[in-house]
């Protein structure tokens, strides 16, 4: 069976049950991170960043590795809600680069997933060359 005979799995629901629980899990996590992030910095605006032991140092680190975690948080959220938006709009599971069915194991594994794996592997591929191109035309 190619490809593109293949279905995307009949009971969606479990899937979209899935997206909406993971949307509610990366809320929370973002609520958390905020609240750990206002935590910092009120700790950053009482003492002074350059004090000599050092404390100052470890909230700029701490706050960079809490802000790093927030945007890839943010990251998986829109990949998460822009899946329940393709739901509502009767296009989940169809590839956003050339129109196929996403296999129904790759949805199962990462029902977020807006590729195909050709297209996936095509635009890794694109990234790497202009890559390759921006090293070279640096020599």
């Amino acid at each position: 069976m190619s490809t593109q005979e293949k279905k995307v799995p009949s009971d969606l629901s479990q899937l979209h049950s899935h997206l909406e629980s993971k949307r509610e899990c990366l809320m929370e996590e973002l609520r958390k991170l905020e609240t750990s992030i206002r935590q910092i910095a009120k700790q950053r605006e009482r003492g002074s960043l350059y004090s000599d032991d050092g404390d100052g140092v470890t909230d700029i680190l701490e706050m960079d590795r809490y802000l790093a975690w927030q945007k890839q948080t943010i990251d998986h959220l829109s990949e998460t809600e822009h899946a329940l938006r393709k739901f509502e709009q009767g296009t989940y599971g169809l590839c956003e680069g050339c129109g196929q069915q996403i296999d129904p194991g790759r949805l199962e594994a990462l029902p977020q997933v807006s590729l195909c794996v050709s297209c996936k592997s095509g635009k890794r591929n694109k990234q790497v060359e202009c890559i390759k191109n921006i090293k070279h035309a640096k020599r």
